[in-house]
């Protein structure tokens, strides 16, 4: 999904899918606010990755827009992004912990 813009304030996002149901001899003349979702899912710059993500299972959503507080859009933040950035911190703390782990003795 992509979000679509109105003078630089997200107004929906538009998917493959949607686009997929327009008719090829039609494109000339479907207009985006035809075909987009104008019900998005959005959060906050400041918001957490774990918010993010409870914001995307609890709205079975795969992207989330991110928008000011003015409604200005910041970027888009998709689930795997989210999943990717906790797994690679949770490769981290696994990291930290292997370091800081003393060896057995062995005898």
């Amino acid at each position: 999904a992509y979000p679509v813009l109105d003078n630089g304030r997200v107004v929906g996002t538009l998917t493959f899918s949607a686009l997929s149901r327009v008719m090829p001899g039609q494109w000339s003349t479907t207009r985006v606010r035809a075909v987009m979702n104008p019900a998005w899912t959005q959060v906050d710059p400041d918001s957490t990755l774990q918010d993010a993500l409870r914001l995307l299972m609890a709205h079975e959503k795969h992207l989330l827009v991110i928008v000011s507080p003015a409604g200005a859009l910041q970027g888009i933040l998709s689930q795997t992004d989210i999943l990717a950035a906790l797994n690679a911190a949770g490769d981290r703390d696994e990291t930290r912990t292997e370091e800081t782990t003393p060896e057995p003795e062995l005898g």
